[in-house]
Parts: structure tokens; C-alpha cells; sequence
């Protein structure tokens, strides 16, 4: 017998695992177990101390820099889209997919953009 979700889509499932794991918790998972390293901790206590970020959206910036970076977490790139996101007053989880999102199809349409115009030359 199979178990029935408590969750309307994937979405909300995952939201949910983002709302409720620590950000330490979620680079571990997507780190095949591996612990953070001092760098990649001093970044993720940086984003929640300096940037005031909470729990939810810092995992969300988690998820989409190992998935942009090819699985890799670096200090730099999550302090820079850290500080966006806190500029950007970003509170929620979903807030920070939608906004992820957002900027992922603004880049693809720029790499589209950019292929024409290298095709044309």
C-alpha cells in the first residue's frame, strides 16, 4: 500500500523540506553526506547573521548554487546572491524560487539572444 501525500504538488513537498531542514541539513544532502567545509559554514552563518536571511530562503540559495555551479557550493557566489536576496527583502521560500526562476529564463533568453547574433556575424 502506498502513502498518500499531504502535499498539493511537488512544489509544496518541497518547500516544505526547505522550511524545515537546516541549511547545514540541505548542503550535506546535495553533498552526497559530505560536511561543509569552514568556508562553505562561515558563508551559510553569514547569510543568516549578515543578510538576515531565514532558514527557508537560505536553502532555496542553496539548491539553486550546487544546481547552477554543478554541484558545487561556493562561499562567493552564495554571499553575492545572498545579499541580492536581502537587498530584494526576499522572506519567503517560495519568494526565492520565483525569483530564481525568473532570473534562470531572463539568462537563457540572453543566451539565446546572444547565439543569434553570433550566428548572424
Amino acid at each position: 500500500m502506498t502513502e498518500k501525500s499531504t502535499f498539493a504538488s511537488k512544489e509544496e513537498e518541497l518547500i516544505h523540506l526547505l522550511s524545515t531542514i537546516t541549511p547545514v541539513q540541505r548542503l550535506t544532502q546535495l553533498s552526497n553526506g559530505v560536511a561543509p567545509t569552514d568556508a562553505q559554514l562561515k558563508a551559510l552563518t553569514s547569510l543568516e547573521k549578515d543578510n538576515r536571511l531565514p532558514t527557508p530562503v537560505i536553502n532555496v540559495l542553496i539548491e539553486y548554487v550546487m544546481l547552477k555551479t554543478d554541484v558545487k557550493f561556493s562561499p562567493v557566489i552564495a554571499e553575492k546572491l545572498g545579499g541580492h536576496l536581502a537587498r530584494l527583502r526576499i522572506s519567503t521560500a517560495k519568494e526565492a524560487m520565483v525569483l530564481f526562476q525568473k532570473q534562470h529564463r531572463m539568462f537563457q533568453g540572453w543566451l539565446v539572444g546572444s547565439r543569434k547574433t553570433s550566428v548572424m556575424a
